[in-house]
């Protein structure tokens, strides 16, 4: 999926695997939403089957903090794992500041 932000296009699977490698990933809702609420993201990418209530949720609470971008990842849970590396379903994936 590509995104487009302020001019320029960031490819999501790249910037996830550069993330990656600074050790700056955080896995899992609840991690992702106590950062959320403290301003520590940057971004929350979440798999196209993610349940819609979670997602409106995180969606409400990043509409207060305008630095932190939600992007629907083109593809599910599984091929979101295989792009993290971990041998379970991943459905939300934050990146820190």
């Amino acid at each position: 999926m590509v995104y487009k932000m302020s001019e320029k296009v960031i490819d999501m699977e790249q910037m996830i695997r550069k993330a990656l490698d600074t050790d700056k990933v955080v896995i899992g809702y609840n991690d992702i939403f106590s950062l959320l609420k403290e301003g520590k993201l940057s971004h929350i990418v979440f798999a196209k089957n993610s349940p819609k209530e979670l997602v409106d949720e995180l969606k409400y609470y990043a509409s207060f903090k305008n630095e932190t971008i939600l992007v629907e990842f083109d593809g599910l849970s599984d091929k979101l794992n295989i792009l993290v590396r971990k041998p379970f379903l991943i459905s939300f994936i934050g990146i820190l500041v």
